[in-house]
């Protein structure tokens, strides 16, 4: 048989109308076997000779014992006590083309497009990101609608179970709604077990989650993550697109960090569908099940505390504000994510929710209603002040304002209460006595009652009206001369 090339110049040189030997002597080829090539219009086939192999009578025997997972050695030693009269590489040759066909076919994957509504997959990694200058392992979960792709991603600080369900919440929220199955990985947080001989054994605390949200949970394969790729690919445009190379401070900024990203990849054209996922998720949205309200206090667990009277409870060491209304009485605590701790009173709405501190106890924050209520004893106070003093110039004037700015500068914070006594004391006498004493006891620097009180004339003292009650412990010591003329009035009526 000729060459490829020989055959495509008999061909050519046919074509340019030379003869058949002059073709022959030209390429050195008998004048046959140029007529051998000329009359068919087919090319040359080379037929690779077919050999007898010493190994082939004993695959089907090779099969059986790869599948009871004997080694190559004593392969070898079973073939040759059965005939066998190959080399041992000669079966390791086989053993290795065995397995490979073996991966490829465990590679081969069947993919599956859910309808509206029908699934979704949950899955999370871990990643270490830059905090504030040092290096942090965070925990990211991922839930994907199946037929619109819309993503949902969250963080948490631990990857406990109560974890896992807070995350699947929240991507609940996100979406309004849920599928019917969800299609999972087989962690503990929510498998016990999973053997393709007995089948799967979810948690208890998982299937009651499920339960009440009306989901049908499913496992995937063991050890096949591509089961649900439709999750696990969103990590991949997650880390190197939103995660890698970034910085962040606080959880808060993460999580504005996952949003962000979140609204950007669910905006994005879908490589497989063609479609953005929030334009496919106006088909889906319909679909989905409403939610139904759920006690979390069915699902996470929690501790009971006991508010103090001056409005805070404590958790590991660290205070944290709650409203004032529930002083003395008990609430229910939860940790969220090992991010947030959330304060729970009677009902399934949480009261308030602070970030969880962590590290050595911190000073006692401020309570809100604390720093509310400081205006008010502000105004109250200010109030007080101001009627006191203005009962006090009312009565006596302007021209005792000197001795009330010095009372201010001799007394400080009790200026309120030496003006209501000084102003008690005084409203007993008359007027004038009261400016007269006033401005000597300015000119004696003495600005207290006591100081007062021996300055005043006991004529001066005004008659108590008829009616009056003393203020409590109070006291008149006067001279009875002072009743004289009203004891004459009374006898000429």
């Amino acid at each position: 048989m000729v060459s490829m090339y020989l055959w495509q110049k008999i061909r050519m040189m046919r074509e340019n109308k030379q003869g058949i030997k002059a073709i022959a002597r030209t390429l050195k080829l008998s004048r046959n076997t140029v007529k051998k090539y000329l009359r068919s219009a087919e090319p040359p086939v080379f037929h690779k000779r077919e050999y007898a192999r010493k190994i082939a009578p004993y695959e089907g025997r090779i099969v059986e014992m790869v599948r009871k997972r004997y080694i190559g050695t004593r392969i070898y030693e079973e073939l040759v006590a059965e005939g066998y009269r190959g080399s041992l590489k000669t079966l390791y040759n086989h053993l290795s083309r065995i397995r490979s066909e073996e991966r490829e076919k465990a590679r081969s994957t069947v993919r599956m497009e859910t309808g509206p509504g029908e699934q979704m997959q949950y899955d999370w990694t871990e990643w270490e990101i830059d905090w504030g200058g040092t290096v942090q392992t965070v925990y990211i979960h991922a839930v994907v609608l199946g037929y619109s792709r819309l993503t949902h991603f969250s963080c948490s600080a631990t990857i406990r179970q109560e974890d896992v369900m807070k995350a699947l919440e929240r991507a609940f929220a996100f979406f309004g709604g849920t599928c019917r199955t969800l299609l999972m990985d087989n962690g503990s947080q929510m498998v016990v077990e999973n053997r393709k001989e007995k089948g799967v054994r979810f948690n208890e605390s998982f299937l009651m989650f499920c339960g009440l949200y009306g989901i049908d949970p499913e496992a995937c394969q063991p050890y096949r993550a591509r089961t649900k790729g439709k999750v696990e690919r969103t990590f991949f445009s997650l880390k190197e697109r939103g995660l890698r190379g970034k910085k962040v401070s606080d959880w808060g900024s993460l999580e504005n960090l996952l949003q962000t990203f979140t609204r950007t990849f669910n905006q994005r054209r879908h490589q497989t569908l063609h479609e953005k996922p929030v334009d496919r998720f106006e088909h889906e949205k319909s679909l989905l099940r409403p939610l139904v309200p759920v006690d979390p206090r069915r699902l996470y667990e929690g501790e009971i505390r006991k508010v103090s009277s001056d409005g805070y409870i404590r958790w590991d060491g660290h205070a944290y504000p709650v409203p004032m209304r529930f002083c003395g009485r008990s609430v229910w605590v939860t940790v969220e994510s090992g991010i947030r701790l959330t304060v729970w009173g009677e009902g399934e709405t949480p009261l308030l929710t602070h970030p969880l501190r962590t590290g050595s106890p911190d000073p006692l924050p401020p309570h809100p209603e604390h720093q509310e209520a400081e205006p008010r004893r502000k105004k109250r106070r200010e109030g007080l002040r101001a009627r006191w003093v203005g009962r006090f110039r009312e009565r006596f004037g302007e021209e005792v304002e000197p001795f009330l700015e010095g009372l201010q500068e001799a007394t400080g914070p009790n200026f309120t209460w030496h003006v209501s006594e000084i102003v008690e004391l005084l409203e007993r006498y008359d007027p004038e006595e009261g400016r007269r004493v006033l401005r000597e006891a300015q000119a004696c620097q003495g600005f207290h009652k006591n100081f007062l009180r021996p300055l005043l004339r006991p004529e001066c003292l005004l008659p108590v009206p008829e009616g009056m009650a003393l203020p409590m412990g109070a006291s008149l010591t006067r001279s009875l001369d002072c009743y004289g003329g009203l004891g004459e009035e009374v006898c000429h009526d």
